[in-house]
């Protein structure tokens, strides 16, 4: 993990702001590696992807992410937005980030063609689907079991099938080598 930090660390030598996409499918270890970091560089602060999910659109509302998280913290301004809250299906919560330092995007479909230009640094997480989904299973309220199996997981495997965004990753690692 090493090589990350430094990587990071590096590019922020260059700009005042950086920005760094963790993806991955669900379960590959993606908020891992973001605790991880984060424990290494403390003043990193980390947006989710499903913070920003849609019940209208029933995935991630990417436009509404463009305009609320990258277009203000790119012009220097202070974003605040809501988060989605998955216990209370709505969006009520606040939440604020400064445009200085180390801003990580993370979650499955972070590199999303809409966004993936906007990122200073991409990490893709390589995960078997089957072992990604396992975890997945394993660890999320069994209320969402069927919508993981029956909507969600098709829709992330038809997103990298069309984007194949770890194509367009910096760096691809291995889930095996994340380890808090």
């Amino acid at each position: 993990m090493n090589f990350i930090i430094d990587k990071i660390l590096t590019l922020l030598l260059k700009k005042q702001t950086i920005f760094v996409a963790i993806d991955g499918i669900p379960g590959s270890g993606k908020t891992t590696l973001s605790k991880i970091i984060k424990k290494k560089i403390p003043a990193v602060k980390i947006v989710k992807v499903d913070d920003f999910y849609s019940t209208s659109i029933g995935n991630t509302d990417f436009d509404r992410f463009k305009n609320q998280v990258f277009i203000p913290l790119k012009s220097g301004k202070l974003t605040c937005f809501k988060i989605y809250n998955w216990e209370l299906n709505s969006s009520n919560k606040i939440y604020c980030i400064n445009p200085n330092g180390i801003i990580i995007i993370e979650g499955t479909s972070s590199m999303d063609r809409r966004l993936v230009d906007l990122y200073d640094y991409r990490i893709w997480v390589d995960c078997p689907t089957q072992i990604g989904l396992n975890r997945v299973l394993k660890r999320d309220d069994k209320k969402y079991h069927k919508l993981w199996k029956e909507k969600w997981i098709p829709q992330i495997l038809d997103f990298i099938d069309k984007q194949k965004p770890y194509k367009k990753a910096d760096i691809v690692i291995n889930y095996d080598n994340i380890h808090e």
